[in-house]
């Protein structure tokens, strides 16, 4: 079986599997191949001609998933903590120095508010239900409109049948 970094090397090539992905690194790090050629000395048309491989795209989707991945795990931890704190604050109150003490004072009612609504809005989004309802500018009151000025044009317009010019004879 083909390890994630095994990679397809031309007969003959100086460069490692592992000199190789770590100027893929480098070029998600860097953004830019004359960039990684000072950094790691693999001339600039070496790097455009790996940057075209099949090899490489996979290199570059494998080392995204993986930093994707970790920031992920450490975003999660973030979240975890600062729920931990928002409940403990909930419960117990925001902690401040009253005549050199450190006291819990309740939550004022606007940031009570703020983190509701946040929270609320966050739990809709992993739900994948909607956080707002949006109105567009063609709604109902905007339709109404229209259809009156239509009704009023039409009164306007002149609806006496013409004279027959068939019977011009009479």
């Amino acid at each position: 079986m083909e390890s994630a970094h095994t990679l397809t090397r031309a007969p003959g090539s100086q460069y490692s599997d592992e000199q190789r992905i770590n100027a893929v690194g480098h070029y998600l790090v860097l953004g830019n191949l004359r960039r990684v050629e000072d950094a790691t000395g693999i001339p600039n048309q070496t790097l455009s001609d790996w940057s075209k491989s099949e090899w490489w795209h996979r290199a570059v989707g494998k080392i995204r998933a993986e930093r994707n991945d970790e920031l992920d795990n450490r975003l999660s931890a973030a979240v975890d903590k600062a729920l931990d704190g928002i409940m403990d604050r909930l419960e117990h109150g925001d902690a401040q120095v009253i005549d050199g003490e450190i006291r819990r004072v309740p939550v004022k009612a606007r940031d009570l508010a703020v983190v509701t609504g946040v929270t609320f809005d966050k739990r809709q989004l992993l739900r994948s239900m909607p956080t707002s309802i949006n109105q567009s500018a063609g709604g109902m009151d905007s339709l109404a409109g229209r259809m009156v000025k239509l009704l009023e044009r039409a009164a306007e317009v002149d609806v006496t049948p013409a004279p027959n010019v068939l019977n011009s004879n009479e």
